[in-house]
């Protein structure tokens, strides 16, 4: 059951032996692709959500999963998303750019404060093409202290579905770089997975 704002989240406890492991977010989609529908999270940005502070214990608490369509040069493809995609056109996706997310994190930073890994929405920032390569470092370096926002070129969206405005792209899907694509769609499913973290 999605949460709402206030409400806990997750039970601390340890996790049973049974329990498969995933080093990260993309290993995860692995798992979840196979039909694991609970496991234990070693680090990633979902780990960066939450820590209990007592040594053996972990949180074990749903988690929604982000569904990833693309279509590109052989055709389409779904795949989970748990953590972070980055959306990119251009050299080195500078001359725009969307994050996708679940965790609200990217790397080590939280650039969508708002976001929440089990609230049944999926959190987009988008980054305006007319946003210079100096701004992009000042906002990365002000994502630190959360500052970051509001920004002119910096757009925060949510919703339960987003689709890539743009043309051809190219994806990294949770760390992994994916085949570039001329359309992206994403869709959220909520409570996908049981996780210990």
């Amino acid at each position: 059951m999605v949460i709402r704002a206030g409400e806990p989240w997750g039970e601390l406890g340890v996790p049973p032996k049974f329990v498969r492991e995933a080093a990260n977010e993309a290993e995860l989609a692995d798992l979840w692709m196979c039909g694991v529908r609970e496991a234990a999270l070693r680090s990633g940005t979902l780990c960066s959500t939450t820590s209990t502070g007592a040594p053996g214990y972990r949180i074990r608490a749903d988690i929604d999963a982000v569904l990833v369509e693309w279509t590109g040069p052989n055709g389409k493809k779904v795949v989970p998303l748990f953590g972070t995609m980055v959306v990119g056109a251009g050299v080195l996706g500078m001359r725009t750019a969307s994050i996708v997310t679940n965790s609200g994190f990217w790397r080590t930073r939280r650039l969508v404060p708002a976001a929440h890994p089990n609230d049944g929405m999926l959190d987009v920032l988008d980054v305006s093409p007319h946003m210079s390569p100096a701004q992009r470092w000042m906002a990365w370096r002000r994502s630190v202290r959360l500052d970051h926002l509001p920004h002119p070129h910096l757009r925060v969206r949510r919703g339960h579905e987003w689709e890539w405005p743009g043309g051809a792209c190219t994806l990294w899907i949770d760390g992994r770089k994916r085949i570039r694509a001329t359309r992206v769609m994403c869709s959220v499913v909520p409570d996908a997975m049981h996780l210990w973290l």
